[in-house]
């Protein structure tokens, strides 16, 4: 019983910590986006352009994930101490994953040409196949720390690639005021937090590396944890990606509104979300009890 009240005050403890990153990291990319919104620094057509290739590659976050994030998570937290078995061979499963998820991306983006304009095509294409890398690093790093109850990680993560993304995003904006540069800045970002939580992950599990072969059936059981985040990716994405079909303009115009009601309506389901695993914790204490 002590034990497990002491579970669940390390669990709040990390989660008020995980909050508190949470309330220090959205500001900066609000920040950002309210600097790329404006008509003075960023055209309507390179921000809408930009909305539609970030919604493109939260889309493609579907294929890289499939459910391993949350299924990692609770694996862990049923079973931490046997990962050596399971996880490497589960690391080289997500890797391919991503592999295949930026070859379909890079398909998608060239064949409806969302590249449209003056903007290199491969920079285009190789800063959104980067920034899903990021992505995609970030959300299995998450699922880890999360089965590790070391919730500050995953805040750190967030507050290092939002402060990444608002220095080098700025200096792209101001100097070169390119799309492809800002893009870029975006996926730097992504990439150096996901980078430092792989570090810090290392440290408290060993068992994080490359190993063969490929474990597909684990698809099978991550399946089910797929479908939340299937249809949450298509709710928030599929509006600006239909409307990029339409023009880059309109794209600029729904996403400062959006981006005003995600500011205001959304950081209560952060919160909500921050708070899940105590509450997961607090049920199960009282059914061993």
């Amino acid at each position: 019983m002590g034990q497990t009240a002491s579970s669940l005050r390390d669990l709040a403890r990390g989660t008020l910590t995980l909050t508190l990153f949470q309330f220090a990291s959205k500001p900066l990319l609000a920040l950002f986006f309210i600097l790329l919104g404006n008509r003075a620094f960023f055209s309507d057509e390179s921000y809408g352009r930009l909305e539609s290739l970030l919604a493109v590659v939260n889309l493609f976050l579907i294929p890289a994930d499939l459910g391993l994030e949350s299924y990692t998570t609770r694996r862990l937290a049923r079973d931490s101490g046997n990962t050596s078995q399971w996880l490497p061979t589960q690391v080289s499963l997500k890797i391919m994953l991503n592999l295949l998820a930026c070859l379909l991306l890079v398909f998608f983006i060239a064949g409806f040409e969302l590249y449209r304009g003056r903007e290199i095509r491969i920079l285009l294409l190789c800063g959104a196949v980067s920034l899903l890398s990021g992505l995609s690093a970030q959300s299995y790093l998450r699922g880890i720390s999360r089965g590790h109850q070391r919730m500050e990680i995953e805040g750190l993560m967030g507050v290092i690639e939002k402060m990444i993304v608002l220095i080098t995003g700025v200096l792209a904006l101001f100097t070169l005021g390119s799309l492809a540069m800002v893009l870029g800045a975006i996926a730097l970002g992504s990439i150096g937090a996901a980078f430092w939580a792989g570090v810090r992950i290392r440290k408290i599990e060993p068992s994080l590396r490359i190993a063969w072969p490929v474990p597909w059936r684990t698809l099978v059981e991550s399946f089910p944890f797929a479908l939340n985040a299937i249809c949450i990716s298509l709710f928030y994405n599929m509006d600006r990606v239909f409307l990029s079909f339409h023009n880059e303009t309109s794209v600029a115009a729904y996403s400062r509104g959006l981006r005003l009601v995600w500011a205001i309506l959304l950081f209560p389901q952060m919160m909500s979300i921050a708070i899940y695993p105590i509450f997961r914790a607090c049920v199960n204490s009282r059914k061993h009890a």
